[in-house]
């Protein structure tokens, strides 16, 4: 019989889940859905897990295990069965109900309000996880095993055979991941054998409780899969910042206000469990808290060696709550502090996704349907290539696109890095000094002469200084990336008459900076939309109207038409002179030698800033061209 609390109770916790839900609902920025669709696609077709890199194209025979073969799986068969959209809704929905589900299992012992606690908590903790990536996995399961881990009484056979067969389940979406569960049980064994005063049969429980780890082995392709994960770590540690420590992230200048906070919960969630302990006891008794001390004690470890662990801390307070026994006639009632902790929990979390990272709730609404985040991916590029004919081919790639251009021009297409971190120490040599303007050019003909790739796709802008411009030739530009072609790659020639029949360009062009003036004049001549709107822009500009002005130059800039860019600059003076050297800067900082780049800029930069202010120029542009010309990012 179902009792008006238990039902009061699945009420609060499925509104709950329904409203994080709905304010997880956003564009998709994160850069790793997209191989790990590919590598589903790829097991479901071959029946068999790689163990060969099935992505790059620097070296094919290299080893990759993957150790997340069955979110990957699923990821490719909900994407072929419902889309893409479908798929990132999924991971919000397994997000919201793993928070509401904790908060009814806390509810149901403690109270509503301890439920709401324990479930606002995780919220604030795991608000930078939730996002396209099997760890929204690691919170469902970790939530699904932690009363069991903090139970009083020993485990009984039928737990421990669920508690196994959910082990090989999640050893198979996340092997990473899945260590938890020894380690939550481990805790747990070593608790209860010393509690017990290391008798025989305390011995024999607390091996039978750890035993359910087994069933991580089951999992097809673990070890191999786990060994190849962690020997990357160290590799990849350059790259990814999230393996930083927690004290890094809250003494990094770039991390976010949120961020800090945090950082901060590996000694705020424990003080706030800590804090419950003392109402953890029912009347008349005094068990001492090692339970949960020594499960909440690994949890705390891995939060401050990793920021990506961070959220863990977060369960110190769930750990506790699921401790206590349930409700008993006689006990007093919970403090009212818990419940404006747990509301405030609730909405610091709420804040983060629809303020933070949603832009309010307007902003929010208009933006829960949008599948990809506007800018964060190559779409126009990938389209062009795609279109034609090109999507089979070695695309040297800036590193987070990897994993989308993978996707985009699926079937047959390999990348130089792909989010996986499965790279070379010279390759992440490479990588590194793409971020650096003045060694760009070299690291890119380095890249070029170890293995040849035949397209070159880079966030916009992408300046090459002192490039040979019969060699690298500039296809295309758009404000999200540029695709250069490397004309002098084998078959470039017949890719470059490719290109210009797909483009309706003449072949006078190839191989040649015209080439990507006529592709700019081209796409804006073949869209009649484009074609209008700059003709009354220019029309508006030659009446002297700023605002018309600065469209037409950004037009010409974002197609790739650098002449008419520097020439509309020269024009443009109803901006004043500081837009004529502002605009001016621009145009050679993207495409010309360093020289002339420097120059144009120090000219801009001689200019006082009210002068700026009187062309609408923000004043962030006049920061952004000092530090150019300071860090010394036009090379020497």
């Amino acid at each position: 019989m179902v009792t008006a609390p238990c039902r009061r109770t699945a009420a609060v916790a499925a509104a709950l889940a329904a409203v994080l839900f709905a304010s997880f609902l956003r564009p998709m920025w994160d850069i790793d859905l997209f191989w790990h669709v590919q590598a589903g696609r790829w097991i479901l077709d071959h029946r068999a897990l790689p163990d060969r890199d099935i992505f790059a194209y620097t070296d094919p025979s290299r080893r990759w295990h993957t150790f997340q073969w069955l979110y990957e799986v699923l990821c490719a068969a909900g994407e072929r069965a419902l889309g893409l959209h479908a798929v990132q809704w999924a991971h919000h929905a397994v997000v919201a109900g793993a928070l509401g589900w904790l908060c009814a299992t806390v509810a149901r012992r403690a109270g509503v309000a301890a439920g709401l606690l324990a479930a606002g908590c995780v919220l604030v903790g795991f608000g930078d996880r939730v996002r396209e990536r099997p760890d929204v996995f690691n919170l469902w399961c970790t939530v699904a095993i932690l009363p069991w881990v903090v139970q009083r009484e020993p485990l009984r056979r039928r737990q421990l055979l669920a508690l196994g067969g959910l082990g090989a389940v999640w050893a198979s979406l996340h092997a990473g991941g899945a260590l938890l569960l020894p380690t939550l049980l481990g805790a747990r064994a070593l608790a209860r054998t010393g509690l017990a005063g290391w008798s025989r049969a305390a011995l024999r429980e607390g091996a039978l409780s750890v035993s359910p780890a087994v069933g991580l082995l089951i999992s097809p392709g673990y070890l191999a899969g786990l060994g190849h994960a962690l020997g990357m770590i160290d590799a990849t540690a350059e790259f990814i910042p999230e393996w930083a420590t927690a004290w890094q992230y809250l003494t990094n200048p770039g991390t976010s206000p949120y961020g800090r906070w945090t950082a901060l919960g590996v000694v705020a969630w424990p003080t706030l469990a800590w804090a419950l302990t003392r109402r953890a006891q029912p009347p008349g008794r005094a068990d001492p808290p090692w339970l949960p001390a020594l499960v909440v004690l690994p949890l705390l470890v891995l939060a401050g060696r990793h920021m990506r662990f961070l959220w863990l801390a977060s369960l110190a307070p769930a750990v506790v709550l699921l401790w206590r026994p349930v409700a008993e006639p006689g006990r007093p009632p919970a403090p009212r502090w818990q419940a404006w902790v747990a509301a405030l929990a609730l909405a610091v979390g709420l804040h983060h996704q629809v303020w933070t990272l949603s832009g309010g709730p307007a902003q929010a609404a208009q933006r829960a349907l949008v599948p990809l985040d506007p800018g964060a991916f190559p779409v126009t590029a990938a389209r062009l290539l795609r279109d034609c004919g090109q999507s089979g081919t070695a695309v040297f790639n800036h590193a987070a696109w990897g994993g989308y251009l993978l996707h985009a021009l699926a079937p047959g297409a390999r990348v130089y890095s792909d989010g996986r971190g499965n790279f070379s120490a010279v390759e992440a040599a490479v990588l590194a000094d793409l971020n650096r303007v003045s060694a760009r050019r070299a690291a890119i003909e380095r890249a070029f002469a170890a293995t040849p790739f035949q397209w070159l796709v880079h966030p916009s802008p992408f300046p090459l200084w002192d490039h040979d411009r019969a060699r690298w030739v500039l296809v295309a530009k758009d404000p999200d990336a540029e695709v250069w072609l490397p004309a002098h790659a084998p078959g470039g020639a017949g890719r470059a008459g490719a290109m210009l029949a797909c483009l309706g360009l003449p072949s006078a062009a190839t191989a040649t900076t015209g080439w990507a003036e006529a592709v700019g004049e081209r796409r804006i001549a073949a869209s009649a939309a484009l074609s209008a709107r700059l003709a009354r822009w220019q029309a508006a500009a030659a009446a002297g109207d700023a605002a018309a002005a600065r469209q037409v130059l950004a037009l010409w800039f974002n197609h790739g038409v650098h002449g008419r860019c520097a020439q509309a600059a020269f024009d443009a003076t109803v901006d004043g002179d500081a837009g004529v050297r502002y605009w001016r800067a621009l145009c050679s900082a993207s495409h010309s030698g360093p020289a002339s780049a420097r120059a144009a800029i120090e000219e801009a930069l001689r200019l006082p800033p009210a002068a700026w202010t009187a062309a609408a120029i923000p004043a962030r542009e006049r920061a952004r061209l000092e530090r150019m010309a300071r860090v010394g990012i036009l090379g020497p």
